[in-house]
């Protein structure tokens, strides 16, 4: 099975890791939905992390590389 339903992904599902970690999983083979975000979803989502969750930079940014490479 392979859908094309565009789903949009806020930067609060990107926050909530497990969440965030199903609608990925359901965008990879067999795709169920295709999983989208833009720039300025990633920067929120960064600034949440650094600003708010008190996560280290470096731990921002990893995320970020890792999610960046699903861009479609």
């Amino acid at each position: 099975m392979r859908a094309d339903y565009r789903v949009l992904i806020d930067s609060c599902v990107f926050v909530n890791f497990g969440v965030c970690d199903l609608l990925l999983w359901l965008g990879e083979k067999p795709r169920m939905l295709l999983p989208c975000w833009s720039v300025n979803i990633m920067d929120e989502v960064r600034r949440t992390h650094v600003e708010k969750l008190k996560w280290p930079k470096s731990l921002a940014d990893t995320f970020l590389g890792k999610s960046a490479n699903r861009l479609s």
